[in-house]
């Protein structure tokens, strides 16, 4: 039975897995080179009545179909500002073939002059506080509002930035160089910092947003576009939630009339209950105004620096356990930004120091660092190459994504490499590490005592009759600890403490497995005067029963050929699009005491070294599509009666069956023996059509699985105590990332994955 505290760290290291998979992925590039925040933010709400407004018909009956009035009421335009709002708007109504309702000229120009009478540049400006740099690029199409209502984790904002760059280039290119001034590349990373900071998302809110019961209607109706993560990364208040709604509901109606087999809406009736259904369930679960966010404004107002200065950090990566200390000293001029030395030592007592930045976004640390690796050479992640290059000497880049506790007494998260994965876990803790510096140098801000905390156990795993030196790591450990107040579970007998060896981040204990122990996983207890407290785990397995290939569902985009001329993205057109690689390893697993593989009760003992081979597969037959009225699709999907039909496990995500392809894209990649999936060239695949959507060039759908794009089967094989195992997973190739029919998520590894991982389980029947 586990304590409440264990519980809560072990949900927060859910939100942790969830966040730190986008930091060390989608907003990787993004927050690399975050700028420091200006100014703060004061939120007011508008001080206008907006009855004036709903006075006017076309407000109360146009404008409001899609949004509430408070999006006008905090507003103050001139009237040329007002038309290009109101243009704006009537060219939204337009694309939705008017199921939204038009304009007419006549009507254009009755409100934009009531609109610039009543709300004019003169009137009460908007109450927000924001950097001059948000104000002036992102209200060109909105009120500040709009932004400062609303929290995102760090990625979320990094991702939503980089689509409001798309959409003002977008605007350039139809209404001219005038229309709006495009954000540039840096001007971008400056306002997702800024927005980070000072409306950031808190690891309670996104633990809340798990493990809610979401309503059907969110589930079902906005995956259409986007999946869970992108409404559970944000926060808004109730107002913004209700016009969120409205607004996305309006654009699925309007589209479904043009292309019903591609999105499906809500009618009468069941349209109004589902989105008050929606509307009532985000307003009370996903509301921006919590007691987590009132606590973390008073720590933000008393001026505490919550991450400066020395921690202990352990954990444990591909090449094993570590311990040592980080440093954090603030950047002069830049709040929240701290130059970072980190430095560790390996049970084989090689030790590693690595240098980089790090960046504070409410509770949530962001650390890049950079590491020299001779040729050929794996680093701290096992095999992992900077920024999807080919396994050839220089830099890695070196990610860690960790959340910050509300006490600021440890963190814990992930550590990372920017091919996309995370390759181990990572610990910082207020303490001094034994013998490593002075005790007050490790004290946390504003000082006091440290509740005592377990965060981890190493090694992970134990085998059945085998005596093990265990490290019991956490914070706020008593100086001497004797055997008898330390408990790991049964079968599991604590032979001696080494006082020597202890500290008050870490416990050195000697520890017998019994013969007879039960395979499965156990916590530790530790006695104290105060209480009992548990955590952290360590397996217990006997052998080797089955391989795993981490990740189950893979990403890896064609690329190496020169673009086709005009390219929509920014950059010139003879610019190759870099490959993207996909790393896979492979992992020995005991099934645990049910002997039964892929249950949660199977025991990870840790990576081995394997044969890898590759082979392109058909999860789906294919799609048959009808045009014209009542238009359709359907998808045939693979099962266990196709002929020649085989299974694969996807960890995490579920079983699925395959067949191996005709030779039809024999260049689909290939995968090396260190696990490195490289995908082969774009060259044969799209051109650009007029309309900016890249189609392959034999006219045929988006989601063909010719011309290097499929699904590529990775088969790894191992021998394991004498035994031969084998274990497969899949990876994706997919088109580059220029793509234009996905602007959402911008280079999203996480996001993209994700998409396909819930598609693939509705499809197959998995929950």
């Amino acid at each position: 039975m586990k304590t409440n505290d264990t519980v809560r760290r072990r949900a927060s290291l859910g939100a942790i897995g969830l966040i730190a998979v986008a930091g060390l992925v989608a907003g990787a590039a993004v927050l690399d080179s975050m700028l420091a925040p200006q100014g703060g933010v004061v939120l007011e709400e508008a001080s206008a009545d907006p009855s004036d407004l709903l006075a006017n018909p076309i407000v109360s009956g146009t404008c409001t179909y899609c949004h509430t009035v408070d999006r006008i009421d905090r507003k103050a335009l001139d009237r040329a500002g007002w038309e290009a709002v109101v243009r704006r708007m009537r060219e939204y109504m337009d694309s939705a073939g008017g199921s939204m309702g038009r304009l007419d000229d006549t009507q254009f120009e009755q409100l934009v002059g009531f609109l610039a009478e009543r709300r004019g540049a003169d009137h009460a400006a908007e109450p927000w506080a924001a950097s001059d740099l948000l104000r002036a690029r992102c209200s060109q199409c909105h009120g500040v509002d709009r932004i400062l209502t609303v929290r995102k984790t760090p990625e979320a904002w990094a991702v939503a930035v980089e689509k409001m760059r798309w959409y003002a280039s977008r605007r350039i290119q139809r209404d001219g160089a005038g229309s709006v001034t495009a954000i540039s590349e840096e001007e971008g990373r400056e306002i997702a910092a800024w927005l980070a900071r000072e409306r950031p998302l808190l690891a309670e809110e996104v633990v809340a947003g798990q493990q809610a019961a979401w309503p059907l209607v969110v589930e079902s109706m906005c995956t259409t576009c986007h999946d869970m993560d992108s409404i559970n990364n944000t926060v808004k208040s109730p107002e913004e939630w209700d016009d969120t709604v409205h607004r996305m509901e309006n654009f699925r109606a309007g589209w479904s009339n043009q292309w019903s087999n591609r999105f499906s809406s809500l009618r009468g009736e069941n349209r109004t209950e589902a989105m008050e259904a929606a509307i009532n369930f985000l307003q009370e679960n996903r509301q921006a105004d919590t007691p987590a966010w009132r606590r973390f404004e008073e720590r933000r107002r008393s001026g505490v620096d919550r991450l400066k200065g020395s921690w202990s950090v352990f954990g444990r990566d591909a090449r094993g356990g570590f311990q040592g200390t980080i440093n954090f000293a603030p950047a002069e001029g830049q709040p929240g930004h701290y130059n970072a030395v980190r430095t560790v030592r390996y049970a084989d007592g090689e030790t590693l120091t690595l240098e980089g930045e790090a960046d504070l976004f409410g509770d949530a640390i962001r650390a890049t660092f950079k590491m020299r690796r001779a040729s050929g050479a794996a680093d701290i992640l096992g095999a992992a190459f900077e920024d999807d290059e080919a396994p050839e000497a220089g830099e890695t880049t070196i990610r860690a994504s960790l959340t910050l506790n509300e006490a600021a007494t440890y963190a814990e998260g992930a550590i990372g490499g920017s091919d996309a994965q995370t390759a181990g876990r990572e610990v910082y803790a207020r303490g001094a590490p034994n013998g490593s510096g002075n005790p007050d140098d490790f004290a946390p801000p504003g000082g006091g005592a440290i509740a005592p905390a377990i965060l981890l156990i190493s090694p992970a795993v134990a085998k059945k009759g085998e005596e093990v030196d265990v490290l019991i790591q956490g914070v706020g450990f008593p100086r001497r600890v004797s055997a008898e107040q330390l408990s790991l579970g049964a079968g599991l007998s604590v032979v001696s403490v080494d006082a020597g060896a202890s500290s008050p981040v870490a416990i050195s204990a000697k520890v017998t497995v019994s013969d007879d122990a039960a395979l499965g996983m156990r916590t530790a207890t530790l006695q104290l005067e105060t209480g009992n407290i548990s955590g952290g785990e360590i397996g217990i397995y006997d052998k080797a029963d089955h391989l795993r290939v981490e990740p189950g569902l893979g990403l890896s985009r064609v690329g190496g050929h020169p673009l086709v001329a005009g390219r929509q993205d920014p950059g010139p057109d003879d610019t190759p699009l870099q490959k993207k690689f996909e790393r896979f390893r492979a992992y020995a697993w005991s099934n645990g005491p049910d002997g039964e593989p892929y249950n949660d009760d199977d025991v990870m003992i840790g990576p081995v070294k394997a044969t890898w081979e590759t082979q392109a597969i058909d999860i789906h037959r294919g799609r048959e599509w009808t045009e014209g009225e009542g238009a359709s699709h359907s998808q045939f999907d693979i099962n266990e009666s196709t002929d020649g039909a085989a299974e694969v496990h996807m960890p995490g995500i579920g079983k699925f069956w395959y067949v191996i392809n005709e030779p039809k894209n024999p260049t689909l990649g290939s995968i090396d023996q260190n696990g490195l999936y490289t995908p082969g060239s774009d060259e044969p695949m799209l051109e650009l059509s007029s309309g900016g959507r890249g189609r392959p060039r034999d006219g045929t759908d988006k989601n063909n699985t010719g011309d290097n794009r499929g699904t590529a089967l990775i088969v790894a094989t191992a021998t394991v105590d004498g035994e031969d195992l084998k274990g497969e997973g899949v990876c994706v190739v997919a088109p580059p990332d220029y793509v234009p029919w996905v602007p959402y998520y911008g280079p999203s590894h996480s996001m993209t994955v994700k998409l396909a991982a819930d598609r693939l389980a509705r499809e197959n029947g998995n929950d």
